[in-house]
């Protein structure tokens, strides 16, 4: 098993998701036949918990809720940070479905990698204080919503297009 805990280490199309369900919840059994549609589940999951790990960084932090509170123009932002800061999405498992090197480190085909995203997402390498909550913060997208064909929706969802919450008088 190969741990990646960099953003900077593209993980493409030779990683295949692990385990039957796609999310890495189960080793995969011999002889099984992978769903013919990508389970959705695991993306909706994500969404509640963005939603709970996002309340508990800003109750934490109640400098960056004020400035929430302050300039409603910063939700996009404040939501991509979030799931930059305490992603629902810790751990992505995959398996190499080709030879290939990450991170200057052989991975031979059928091999298991996980990319760690809460390390990623605290990456100095990456992000600029990167153990620090600003929600104004935007230095790329966070890796929580991986990418390609093993994009989640979950995150995408919570994203608000317009800002829809009320204010607070």
């Amino acid at each position: 098993v190969l741990c990646v805990t960099s953003v900077a280490v593209p993980v493409g199309a030779a990683l295949k998701p692990h385990g039957v369900g796609g999310h890495g919840t189960q080793p995969p059994r011999p002889g099984a036949v992978p769903p013919r549609h990508p389970p959705v589940r695991p993306c909706f999951e994500a969404t509640p918990h963005l939603i709970g790990n996002g309340l508990l960084a800003l109750l934490s932090n109640p400098h960056e809720l004020a400035r929430l509170r302050r300039d409603r123009s910063m939700i996009r932002l404040g939501v991509e940070e979030l799931l930059r800061y305490d992603s629902p999405v810790q751990i992505a498992a995959r398996v190499a479905s080709e030879d290939l090197t990450i991170g200057g480190r052989q991975v031979e085909a059928g091999n298991v990698v996980l990319a760690l995203l809460g390390a990623a997402h605290r990456d100095p390498a990456r992000f600029s204080d990167p153990d620090r909550l600003h929600v104004g913060r935007y230095e790329g997208p966070p890796a929580s919503s991986g990418g390609g064909r093993h994009f989640c929706p979950g995150p995408a969802l919570a994203r608000p297009a317009p800002p829809v919450a009320p204010s607070r008088p």
